[in-house]
C-alpha cells in the first residue's frame, strides 16, 4: 500500500498509518510513505519509520524515482517484518 502524508489535512497520512495495524483487514499490509511535507513546510527533520509513532514499511521523499519505488515495491510484497528502513531520496 502506498500512503501520502498530505490529504484532506497537512498530517491525515500520519493519523491514517498509526490506524492501520488496529484494522484486521489492512494491518498484514506492507505500507510504503511518500512524504512531501518536510520540502513544503521547510522541516529540519527527516521522517523514519517508528513503531509507535509512524508504524510503516519504508519512507521515501517525494519526488520518487519510479524504478525505486517499483524496488521497494516488489522487495516489500515478501517481507516478512514490519519495519525497514528505505533511504530517503533528498534530491
Amino acid at each position: 500500500m502506498i500512503l501520502g502524508v498530505m490529504m484532506a489535512t497537512n498530517a491525515e497520512g500520519f493519523e491514517v498509518s498509526r490506524k492501520i495495524p488496529e484494522s484486521p483487514e489492512l494491518k498484514n499490509r506492507s505500507v510504503i510513505m511518500v512524504v512531501g511535507i518536510r520540502k513544503e513546510r521547510h522541516l529540519p527533520l527527516a521522517f523514519e519509520p517508528d513503531e509507535p509513532w509512524l508504524p510503516v514499511d519504508s519512507l521515501f521523499e517525494r519526488h520518487i524515482e519510479p524504478a525505486m519505488l517499483l524496488a521497494e515495491i516488489n522487495g516489500s510484497a515478501d517481507a516478512p517484518t514490519r519495519l525497514h528502513a528505505a533511504p530517503l531520496n533528498t534530491a
